[in-house]
């Protein structure tokens, strides 16, 4: 076959932008690639050691450059400052599987797959405070497959439940409000 070019995506994934500047999760490369849209030029943002990524599939940034990367194949979500320092992770081998992160003022909100819910975190201490859905045993607050998160204007939480063929919505305290969408009746 054809050999790729410097810093081609490869399995592209989840994505942000900060900064004029697009950050994309490469799943194959295990990077992020960097795409500064005034300087034209990329780069592989691809850390070792310690705080190499494994299986980044998304990202997000927050107002002051801090990046926090979903990594599905490391169990955790990894943070670095806007200069790519390590600033450390969250979760532990095996604990869950994050897919997304939404960030508040003072909360990360990290979709678990594997968990079945969204893991809330204190944004300052990385300090585990709850889970969404609040009460599980409530059929129409139940998360099956979460995998991305979104923020609204008016401070709900939209979870992408691809398991449940809907998007979840609830307030950032976990309180279910509604439900888009449903199953179909075929493929």
């Amino acid at each position: 076959g054809k050999t790729t070019p410097p810093n081609a995506l490869i399995k592209p994934y989840g994505l942000a932008l900060h900064d004029g500047k697009i950050f994309v999760c490469d799943t194959m490369a295990n990077a992020v690639e960097v795409f500064d849209l005034a300087k034209k030029r990329s780069h592989y943002f691809a850390p070792r050691g310690e705080s190499r990524l494994q299986t980044p599939i998304n990202i997000s940034i927050d107002a002051d450059g801090t990046r926090y990367v979903a990594d599905t194949g490391r169990s955790q979500v990894l943070i670095y400052g806007k200069d790519e320092s390590f600033v450390g992770s969250i979760g532990t081998k095996d604990e869950m599987r994050p897919c997304d992160v939404a960030i508040t003022a003072d909360r990360l909100y990290i979709a678990d797959l594997k968990g079945h819910s969204v893991r809330v975190y204190g944004k300052a201490d990385r300090k585990f405070l709850f889970s969404i859905p609040r009460d599980p045993a409530a059929p129409e607050a139940k998360l099956f497959s979460p995998t991305n998160l979104a923020l609204d204007k008016q401070g709900r939480l939209l979870v992408s439940d691809t398991g449940a063929s809907a998007v979840q919505i609830y307030d950032l305290e976990g309180k279910h409000l509604r439900t888009i969408g449903q199953q179909g009746v075929g493929p």
